[in-house]
């Protein structure tokens, strides 16, 4: 099911539900003492976090799309860039410039904007301009295990991403779990077995990465395994229930699905501009669900016009800078790194497509 620009409206709207798990989270339980709540609200909220999870599943899923659709791990490596980094660049500057003006928790240094835009500033001893970003550090490093693994061995990469999950088990301390992402590796490789599976029909590659994907989840997430079972059956249950629903389906996926498209923008900006928005409102005297409900329509609004002006547009100018270096040799780069024009790397071949 796809839109007429190409995006898949099913991936958008799981993207949908897990960022609005997330703001659940967020705006209920995550900062009690900022809010100005009239009520505490019950723990069960704290699920929304696991929505985060979700979206690394989704992350597996797309990255794989992106790569075999690549021309080489450079190419590859340059649309995720343009895909993240100037919607990052301004939801970064924007958060840090208004964080002067919500809770004292939220106030944050140059140094910290500053490793904040490397997407990971926990390695260079700083804090995250909004906490939120600590995913980003993540994705980061998946991506470039990815472009490594498919400059190593094209189509095959899948392979050497086996192995590096692999590696990345190995018990040799928490730096070395840490830079290789090894508590997440389970669910990106459970969305990496979902494209090969459901997209590309081969079976070997999707049971591979299925399997050490439920090896690595019970040695590095086994406190977790009820709970997301419980939330992945709920989800698939509920768009289940959509399909099966044809008086309001569409409408249901559309209204998921466009939340979805904007959900790395208001996942961006979402927690600490919401957050200090709610805490505002409930000292102006609005109750709790007003308060919300505001902040939230203020943030989707923000992220609106986030993925309008600052999301798609800065993709469009990364790519096409890209394609106007490649094209002229400015680069100078050997294959695999880069392929040459006219004679692309095996996943090119492949159909053209928008990413979802």
């Amino acid at each position: 099911m796809t839109t007429p620009t190409g995006r898949n409206q099913i991936i958008d709207a799981y993207r949908g539900i897990a960022i609005l798990m997330v703001l659940a989270f967020h705006y209920t339980v995550r900062w009690p003492d900022l809010y100005g709540f009239d009520r505490v609200y019950p723990g069960w909220f704290e699920l929304g976090a696991y929505g985060v999870h979700l979206f690394f599943v989704v992350s597996g899923l797309v990255i794989t799309m992106t790569v075999l659709r690549s021309r080489g791990a450079l190419h590859f490596g340059v649309r995720r860039f343009g895909r993240l980094y100037p919607a990052l660049l301004v939801a970064a500057l924007l958060t840090f410039t208004l964080n002067a003006w919500g809770p004292e928790s939220f106030h944050r240094s140059r140094a910290d904007l500053l490793a904040s835009l490397t997407m990971d500033a926990k390695l260079f001893g700083q804090r995250y301009v909004d906490g939120a970003y600590w995913s980003l550090a993540v994705e980061a490093r998946f991506y470039v295990y990815v472009a490594i693994a498919w400059a190593c061995l094209k189509e095959r990469f899948w392979i050497g991403v086996l192995a590096l999950a692999a590696i990345a088990s190995l018990p040799l301390g928490s730096a070395w779990t840490y830079l290789l992402i090894a508590n997440w590796w389970p669910y990106l490789l459970a969305g990496m077995a979902g494209w090969y599976g459901i997209f590309e029909r081969r079976v070997v590659p999707a049971a591979c990465l299925g399997a050490m994907a439920a090896i690595l989840y019970a040695i590095h997430r086994p406190g977790d395994w009820l709970v997301d079972a419980g939330l992945a059956a709920a989800v698939l249950a509920f768009l289940g229930l959509l399909w099966r629903a044809p008086d309001w389906q569409p409408a249901a996926v559309r209204a998921l699905a466009w939340v979805g498209g904007l959900s790395y923008s208001l996942y961006l900006l979402h927690q600490n501009l919401g957050v200090t928005v709610i805490g505002y409102l409930t000292k102006a005297g609005l109750s709790d669900l007003a308060a919300i409900l505001v902040a939230s329509v203020v943030m989707v609004a923000l992220a609106h016009v986030s993925y309008r002006h600052v999301e798609k547009p800065g993709a469009r100018l990364v790519m096409s800078l890209y394609e106007r270096w490649r094209v002229r040799g400015w680069l100078g780069l050997p294959r695999p790194w880069i392929a040459r024009a006219g004679n692309q790397a095996p996943g090119a071949a492949r159909p053209a497509s928008r990413e979802p």
